[in-house]
């Protein structure tokens, strides 16, 4: 083992005054950037499931328990959902767990300050997990809490037990991250003989920590397993394939290069190695450049055996997780760097093991000549990206149904027989409306989506125009149909004038079509 070098010896934390400083700034930021964004599907299921259920034991075993996430950010939402209704309250709480995360980062980070500036003007932080409203804010909040608190393992792993099953509550995807922590204390705890004495002397406390951090993870599984008649659960077949194997591979590049393509205004999880305008070759070759962003990144984990095992284990974790069970979109992957980050956080706060073999000395060389550069040019990448979508989001509309629903609500169809589809696609207009819609996927009336008894995401344009037929049939003269497509299809019992269309949204199936269908007059 060796000292710290000098290097690392300048990365103390800075003083309290700083992240006093930098927090106001990412929540001015923040907070500015929210109030242009049309928030989208996934922050409305979140919001509607909290305000409609009665009780938290509904999170649980009720409307929540088809979300296949932990509950705890749905916990928070449902006790704010009973002061008010305005889903601002869900924006301003998720402004708050994302300003905790950047200021725990800037108080307690082993990083320098301008490492600690990119990082929190950066994609993730600033706007993926910032300005969109989901449960990642409260996970990066968790994870580097955690992170915080690992250095006191060598006096009591409770703390840490403690802070780890909270984390693990917040998403399935920090889990994850977690489950490679927890494998790097075990093994640090069986293979460091430092530690290993250390823990002798303390076995109860060592046995109630890994305790605590095992059951808080178990317990997040538990929340985020679909029940058997869920459509996720229905919906999960894996087509192995040549074009589905290499974008796994690239899901590394993916998340710690987030450019957009430029091209295209659904530039949302996309990437400019996979701009659709580009020749099929050059996507190919630059998608090969996922091999070289491992070589700086295994050079600055490498003198953290226990640290670099975890890493490697978690990010074939992550990517498998996205081959075999969920594929997901940039958020997701992004808990690909977060791995790295924490990781590399770690490495910080610890002594360098040496290798004396040459692979070893070469690795150490770009660690300590280049590695600050390396860390520092990836977090300008995510300030670049941070500073793309932000411009994006203010140019054009995330998603079209607040527009959708002013429309409808300024014409006067606010109190009238509604037919939305699709309905996760159309729940923000139920919530900007504050009203139920009638959905066809379910044959209901409702607000947020449900998954339970269901086996597709859409349904063909002639069912639709089938119950709406059955709604005008009961006396109603005229329905009001909103469709997140161009209606493909038409029903000689049915007259269908187009209204309006809201079609410029970033989420390309959050467009919307308007129309008013009445009975065809035969005679």
């Amino acid at each position: 083992m060796v000292t710290p070098t000098e290097s690392d010896k300048s990365t103390t934390s800075p003083p309290f005054t700083f992240a006093l400083c930098l927090t106001p700034v990412f929540v001015a930021l923040c907070g500015w950037a929210i109030s242009h964004h049309e928030m989208w599907r996934d922050e409305w299921e979140f919001w509607l499931r909290a305000r409609e259920s009665q009780s938290i034991s509904d999170l649980f075993f009720g409307p929540g328990l088809y979300m296949n996430h932990p509950k705890i950010w749905l916990a928070i939402l449902h006790a704010a959902s009973r002061f008010t209704h305005d889903p601002v309250a869900m924006q301003a709480l998720h402004v708050f767990f994302a300003a905790l995360a950047v200021f725990i980062l800037a108080r307690w980070g082993p990083f320098t300050r301008t490492e600690k500036c990119l990082f929190t003007l950066g994609y993730y932080p600033l706007f993926e997990y910032g300005v969109i409203s989901r449960n990642y804010a409260i996970g990066l909040a968790g994870l580097f809490l955690v992170a915080a608190v690992y250095k006191t393992r060598r006096r009591s792993y409770i703390p840490l037990g403690v802070s780890i099953a909270v984390a693990a509550s917040t998403n399935i995807h920090a889990a994850m991250i977690l489950c490679c922590l927890i494998l790097a204390l075990s093994l640090e705890l069986v293979l460091d003989p430092e530690i290993r004495r250390g823990a002798r002397n303390r076995k109860l406390d060592v046995a109630l920590g890994l305790s605590l951090m095992l059951g808080g993870i178990a317990f997040s599984v538990w929340q985020s397993l679909p029940p058997s008649d869920s459509f996720w659960a229905r919906n999960n077949e894996v087509k192995f394939s040549l074009e589905r194997t290499v974008s796994a591979v690239c899901l590394l590049w993916n998340a710690y290069v987030p450019l957009p393509a430029l091209t295209i205004h659904s530039w949302w999880n996309t990437n400019i190695t996979w701009d659709p305008t580009l020749p099929s070759w050059t996507t190919g070759g630059i998608a090969l450049l996922t091999p070289v962003l491992l070589v700086p990144i295994v050079a600055l984990l490498w003198g953290h055996p226990w640290l670099l095992t975890s890493w490697f284990a978690g990010t074939a974790g992550l990517v498998g997780f996205s081959f075999f069970r969920y594929w997901g979109s940039l958020r997701h992957h992004g808990h690909l760097f977060l791995l790295f980050f924490i990781c590399l956080w770690l490495t910080r706060e610890q002594e360098r093991r040496k290798w004396n073999d040459e692979l070893s000395s070469q690795f150490f060389q770009i660690a300590d000549r280049h590695g600050r550069k390396i860390v520092a040019a990836l977090l300008a990448v995510h300030v670049a990206a941070a500073g793309l979508a932000l411009h994006f989001d203010r140019s054009r509309p995330f998603s079209e149904a607040r527009r959708a629903a002013e429309w409808i609500e300024a014409n006067g169809w606010r109190d009238r027989p509604i037919v939305a589809s699709n309905d996760a696609c159309c729940q923000g207009i139920a919530g900007w409306l504050s009203r139920k819609l009638y959905y066809p996927e379910t044959d209901s009336l409702g607000t947020y989506p449900v998954w339970n008894g269901r086996d597709r995401w859409y349904i063909p344009d002639y069912e639709v125009l089938a119950d709406v037929n059955r709604l005008l049939s009961g006396g109603n003269p005229e329905v009001l149909l909103v469709l997140n497509h161009e209606l493909s299809v038409l029903d000689k019992r049915l007259a269908v004038a187009e209204l309006a269309r809201f079609t410029r949204s970033i989420v390309y199936n959050e467009m919307f079509f308007l129309y008013r269908v009445q009975h065809r007059n035969l005679w």
